[in-house]
């Protein structure tokens, strides 16, 4: 009997899944000894870290300053749960333990696949702490390459199985109930009342990255002075000298839909990022204000994480999911080089079509009385550069690529800058006289929530940045249509105050203008956010 399980575990081990266990072979005789692990059990914890703790770093690296988005992370995982089904359901020796083995090597492969950019987010930090160049490229290979010994070493072990299993459910379940977004109409509360007859509807419209007229004519040699001719005859007033509040998107957005700086001077706080989420979810003081008049609220989803339907939407609008879902997914896996190359970015290609689709946002599904607040943020003409002036798919070496700013570069972004720009305003003016056309008297802010960064370098300090690239940042495109409210508005406008103006002309109320501070917010949510007005010229 003895030699007969000696057999068994050779041939065990010459078909690729090693026989090891912590209990007695069920089929053993009394005389028969259990067979022991040669693998100590500290092992066991190599599937809690890779399972719980690099997703959880990958978390963490999302809410600075963004949330995660609940689709992609579950799709993330998906795929791993279901390897996790299997790996419960097969805790018993024999063949079964062989599917153990199997899975618990795909298991662990799906992991290091997917979470490939945690791994070189470890290797970078062990670079900045050892100064040797190989580290930050070969450290994630070892990291992966150790995984997998792992997994095949002790991958036919039940607890190993049942960690990875157990790790798995769990990330769904934290994912689900953190960051499922409810998108039920809210009940109306006791304070809520009808809005009053011939309420117009309101367009709020964010054109990210859209860059003043008169930078784009000296700096891009652009000319749009017809296209704002056009917008003019609509009814639309151009703020010629207007500024964003701050030099970043999540800063700039969250502040215009709470009618409120989401980040004062100072350092950045946790309870900043949590007023700043919780605006970019549609819960701000803006849609409020509308709600609490009869208005109802949609709001237009994108492909940027931060644009997120949160409980106060009534009217959530996801065209675009499945491809940004697809695109974000291949993003953290070790394919990501290959679909930037191959395939085109939803920034462009879901904006493009929901630019497209604006009058239809406004008209769908509305319910028979009330007025609309519909907000659209629209990432045109902002990079990567894939439209040519005829809003035709192109394949460019300029994409996102912010690590080098030579003269040729520069010159490059702003020409494929200008190509998209043409190919947006055309489309954006096409869906504008629409919406006039069908609704006479809408209400609309078209705004920037930053100039463009031909110049801008990756992760560069503002005290790095020319004035000439500052200026560049920090002057946007402004302009409004509100018949009757024509006075509410001045050419030096800011976003925040521009909301404000649309807010009091709309609902007829007043609620006082706020200093049009322009500020510069730190790109990756940290360190602090300071006021730039004095390195602009008037």
């Amino acid at each position: 009997m003895v030699e007969q399980g000696v057999t068994n575990d050779r041939q065990g081990k010459q078909a690729g899944a090693p026989v090891m266990s912590l209990k007695p072979d069920p089929h053993a005789t009394p005389d028969d000894p259990p067979v022991e692990s040669d693998v100590h059990l500290v092992l066991w914890v190599v599937p809690l870290i890779a399972v719980i703790l690099i997703p959880g770093l990958v978390w963490m690296i999302a809410e600075r300053p963004m949330a995660a988005r609940v689709e992609l992370a579950l799709a993330m995982t998906g795929v791993v749960a279901l390897t996790g089904l299997l790996l419960l359901a097969a805790v018993s020796n024999g063949f079964r333990r062989r599917i153990r083995w199997s899975t618990s090597v795909a298991t662990m492969a799906v992991l290091v696949a997917f979470q490939w950019p945690t791994l070189t987010y470890v290797g970078r930090v062990f670079e900045a702490a050892v100064p040797l160049p190989f580290l930050a490229d070969a450290f994630p290979v070892i990291l992966a390459v150790a995984f997998l010994w792992v997994a095949t070493r002790i991958g036919g072990e039940w607890p190993f199985a049942a960690i990875t299993g157990f790790g798995t459910w769990l990330i769904v379940v934290v994912l689900l109930v953190n960051t499922l977004p409810y998108v039920d109409r809210s009940t109306p509360t006791a304070q809520e009342m009808s809005a009053r007859d011939g309420s117009p509807d309101v367009v709020l419209i964010v054109m990210d990255g859209y860059t003043r007229a008169d930078i784009l004519e000296t700096q891009f040699g652009f000319d749009t002075t017809p296209w704002l001719s056009e917008l003019e005859q609509l009814g639309f007033q151009i703020a010629t000298e207007a500024r964003p509040n701050y030099s970043f998107t999540y800063a700039s957005i969250a502040s215009m839909l709470d009618l409120d700086y989401a980040y004062p001077i100072g350092p950045v706080t946790d309870r900043h990022h949590e007023t700043m989420r919780n605006s970019l979810a549609g819960n701000g003081a803006l849609p409020e204000q509308f709600r609490e008049r009869g208005y109802e609220f949609a709001y237009v989803e994108n492909a940027w994480q931060g644009s997120h339907c949160g409980a106060a939407v009534d009217i959530c609008i996801r065209d675009g999911l499945v491809e940004r879902v697809l695109w974000n997914l291949g993003q953290v896996t070790i394919m990501a080089p290959i679909l930037t190359a191959t395939r085109p970015h939803p920034f462009n290609t879901v904006s493009l079509e929901q630019l497209e689709s604006l009058p239809t946002y406004v008209s769908a599904d509305r319910t028979p009385g009330v007025p609309r607040l519909t907000f659209a943020h629209l990432i045109l003409p902002h990079p990567p550069f894939l439209l040519n002036a005829e809003c035709e798919r192109q394949n460019t070496a300029v994409r996102r690529a912010f690590t080098t700013a030579s003269p040729e570069l520069i010159e490059n972004r702003r020409d494929f800058y200008v190509a998209q720009a043409t190919c947006t305003n055309h489309k954006l003016l096409e869906s504008l006289q629409q919406i006039i056309a069908d609704r006479p008297d809408t209400v609309i802010m078209i705004t920037g929530d930053h100039g463009s960064g031909s110049t801008r370098l990756a992760n560069e300090p503002v005290e790095e940045w020319s004035d000439a690239g500052i200026a560049e940042r920090m002057s946007i495109l402004s302009a409004y249509r509100m018949p009757g409210c024509e006075s509410f508005t001045y050419p030096s406008i800011t976003p925040v105050n521009g909301a404000r103006a649309m807010t009091n002309c709309v609902l007829d109320v007043e609620l006082d203008f706020l200093d049009d501070a322009v500020l510069w917010s730190p790109n990756d949510g940290k360190g602090s956010v300071t006021d730039i007005a004095p390195r602009l010229s008037d």
